[in-house]
């Protein structure tokens, strides 16, 4: 019983450390599980996991976090229909993640859908971190667009202004992640549920 309790405690501190309000039950907003790198986790994590070594520690963590989202993804809707129905329009489509690469290219794959993307990047690419626009930039130079051409749908703060200091010509909030409204209304052009509703939102 007092392994077990202390577990539950340890558990606990690892998710308010990780950005977790226990009070609202809300992520708070920038925190590092709702929206950080996996080496961000491991900084704030390093002191009770008892592993100094943070990369040694996020490599670990990158290990555990890949199982559980490649083996086990859940997507919102019937993703090759959706991106089939968006690439049909003749739009461009780019995945850009606070994961790593290689875990939003394994999860896409499980997924099936990785032939529909024009342009993936994870933290790890090379083109810098949300909210800095390096990732934008990229998928403009890949896809010959210009940041007012495209949209961003996020399910961040750091997503959201991310499109804010690209100058991105939409920035469009899903309420399918770990933030609320009213962390998002305040960067977001629009709110829709998830992206189940986009191409209504389109038309």
């Amino acid at each position: 019983v007092a392994k077990r309790a202390n577990k539950s405690n340890i558990v606990a501190e690892l998710m308010t450390k990780g950005g977790f309000n226990a009070s609202s039950q809300n992520w708070e907003p920038g925190s590092p599980l709702a929206c950080g790198t996996i080496l961000d986790i491991a900084k704030c994590w390093s002191d009770v996991s008892g592993i100094s070594d943070t990369r040694q520690l996020a490599t670990e963590l990158e290990n555990l976090f890949k199982k559980a989202v490649v083996h086990n993804p859940i997507a919102v809707t019937d993703l090759d229909i959706l991106l089939g129905n968006l690439k049909n329009r003749g739009l461009k489509v780019g995945l850009a993640t606070m994961d790593s690469y290689d875990t939003a290219w394994q999860t896409m794959c499980r997924l099936q859908v990785e032939n529909h993307f024009d342009f993936i990047c994870g933290f790890d690419s090379g083109f810098g971190t949300k909210p800095a626009t390096g990732m934008v930039k990229e998928f403009c130079r890949v896809t010959q667009l210009h940041a007012n051409e495209v949209m961003i749908i996020g399910d961040s703060p750091v997503d959201l202004q991310m499109a804010r200091n690209a100058e991105a010509g939409q920035a469009i909030a899903v309420l399918s992640g770990s933030h609320s409204r009213e962390d998002l209304q305040f960067l977001a052009d629009a709110i829709i549920q998830d992206i189940s509703e986009l191409e209504a939102y389109l038309n």
